[in-house]
């Protein structure tokens, strides 16, 4: 590919352009008609509401029971009482209905920006809290069970709903709901620790062309980052970046350790993370391995196809901010087959896409990685900026051995049989280093460029 330029500048566009129109669609926002519709949900006997008033603010709902009118509880909205509460990815909105008693009648949800494959059971989360009083503690994983692989959430979402109802009980119904629990710092030192030791394998892994270590990290990122804690870069981080809605740092550090070391690794030594931290390409070289073991037939197209082929996983990135830009959240990224495999949550379209890519990795190395990745392309794109390159830096005998034994097809050769290599494509790997018969393949520093 030739236009990367063109697509660098699109991506700028694109991505600036969904930022400032969301602005101005907040600005314009009202969700009153949401929680007007969300506390009817929450007290569903009442038959008549106050306006939201007071301190903290409320609802008062009534009943016309037996000819006389009656209090019927009360309604909040958790973002109105606690506003220091964020979900994972911004505000989870929710309407809390009280009955007199302070018991809990019902949780319905005005507005979130959670990841839809990781707050799929969320209805029936918020179940738990009816029939409960404020007066209660609602610890995580003790009296409440929280959202499989969204804990984040979950205990947002928990807090939120304590704090608020007893708030709202104290200071509205005069009651004595107690003082909520401390919130529980998250110890997130050995989860930052380890996310640290899998980039600093996949950093020796490049810089010493080491394929033991490189497998390492690999394996690493596809165990831990994967099936533990279902986290990785995702387009998803790009969309919520875009429109605003970016963690704290005390709640969700490892939220900042990932992006930090993603574009930290890129910028100086290439694209390390595709390459060797990956959860889903390491799942991907697996199931290529295992395709080679029983001899399955390797899938193969024209050259010029495949290059079109790859303009596939751009559009998929411009696709994808433009919507989630549109809608104001992240919900469109949730077509990234490597977040519905690791998260468990698919509708059946969802899981039929997460077949067939990873059909087509035993046919093709990286398939997902090569064709369709908005995440890779996005990386792709900053590798262009990156300090350290794969380049020639010694003699050529233009036998094309780099060529066929790159795995991501980002090696072509000149007129003069001398390796080209797309930058936005290399995932250092280092097997065109290390496969060179003149040793002149390097991971080398650049000092300039010609384009």
């Amino acid at each position: 590919m030739k236009n990367y330029r063109v697509l660098n500048l699109l991506f700028c566009v694109i991505f600036v352009s969904g930022a400032i129109f969301h602005v101005f669609r907040q600005m314009a926002s009202d969700d009153t008609g949401k929680e007007l519709a969300a506390r009817a949900a929450v007290l569903p006997k009442a038959s008549e509401f106050s306006s939201k008033t007071g301190t903290p603010p409320h609802y008062q709902a009534y009943t016309n029971e037996s000819g006389g009118r009656q209090a019927a509880g009360i309604a909040f909205v958790t973002t109105d009482v606690t506003p220091d509460i964020p979900g994972y990815a911004g505000p989870i909105k929710l309407m809390v209905g009280l009955d007199p008693e302070a018991v809990i009648t019902g949780v319905a949800v005005i507005s979130h920006s959670e990841t839809p494959s990781y707050v799929v059971s969320l209805e029936d989360f918020l179940k738990q809290f009816t029939g409960r009083s404020v007066k209660d503690a609602f610890t995580l994983g003790k009296d409440v069970d929280g959202i499989t692989r969204a804990t984040i959430s979950s205990e947002a979402i928990a807090r939120a709903v304590e704090r608020g109802g007893k708030k709202v009980a104290t200071g509205i119904l005069g009651l004595d709901a107690g003082v909520p629990a401390a919130a529980q710092p998250r110890l997130a030192v050995t989860e930052i620790l380890l996310t640290v030791f899998i980039f600093g394998l996949a950093v020796t892994a490049a810089v010493t062309n080491n394929h033991r270590i490189r497998w390492a990290a690999l394996l690493s990122g596809l165990f831990y980052l994967g099936f533990l804690k279902a986290t990785m870069f995702s387009v998803v981080q790009l969309v919520n970046v875009q429109l605003g809605k970016i963690p704290s740092w005390t709640g969700h550090p490892l939220w900042y350790v990932l992006l930090g070391l993603t574009f930290l690794t890129i910028l100086v030594w290439g694209n390390v993370y595709c390459g060797s931290v990956c959860p889903f390409a390491g799942l991907q070289d697996l199931l290529y391995k295992l395709g080679k073991n029983l001899h399955v037939e390797k899938f193969s197209v024209s050259p010029n196809l495949e290059r079109k082929a790859r303009y596939l996983k751009f559009i998929v990135l411009f696709s994808v901010l433009i919507m989630g830009a549109a809608i104001g959240k992240s919900d469109p990224a949730n077509i990234e087959a490597f977040i519905l495999f690791f998260t468990f949550h698919a509708s059946r379209l969802g899981w039929l896409l997460v077949a067939l890519v990873l059909v087509a990795a035993l046919l093709d190395q990286r398939f997902w990685c090569k064709y369709l990745c908005p995440a890779g392309a996005f990386n792709g794109l900053l590798a262009r900026l990156s300090l350290y390159k794969v380049r020639l830096d010694g003699d050529c005998g233009g036998c094309a051995a780099c060529q066929k034994l790159c795995p991501i097809g980002a090696i072509t050769m000149d007129a003069q049989s001398r390796p080209v290599i797309d930058d936005p494509e290399c995932i250092v790997c280092g097997k065109c280093i290390r496969g060179c018969p003149e040793a002149g393949l390097q991971l080398t520093r650049m000092t300039h460029e010609k384009k």
